[in-house]
């Protein structure tokens, strides 16, 4: 029995340590794919985030100046039904 140390003992032989290092190559990216961030479902989000407070901004924009063109055009009738003598 020889008391020599050979990593070929602990690896195997040649292809099999290629076969564990692909099997761990596949490991490792199956894992990295696990964890990989999909951004385009959050950039939906905040797209559509944005599109509602636009419109939320919009509604109550016309609704203010809605109120306010309602009494000035109410303002031009009453001077023109008042002074028109």
């Amino acid at each position: 029995m020889s008391a020599r140390f050979d990593a070929s003992q602990l690896l195997g032989t040649k292809t099999a340590g290629k076969r564990r290092m692909a099997m761990l190559s596949t490991l490792n990216e199956a894992i990295l794919r696990l964890f990989r961030k999909d951004e385009d479902g959050q950039a939906l989000a905040e797209y559509a985030l944005i599109l509602g407070l636009i419109a939320v901004v919009a509604v109550a924009a016309l609704t203010l100046l809605g109120t306010i063109l309602a009494d000035e055009l109410g303002n031009v009738t009453n001077g023109f039904s008042g002074g028109g003598s």
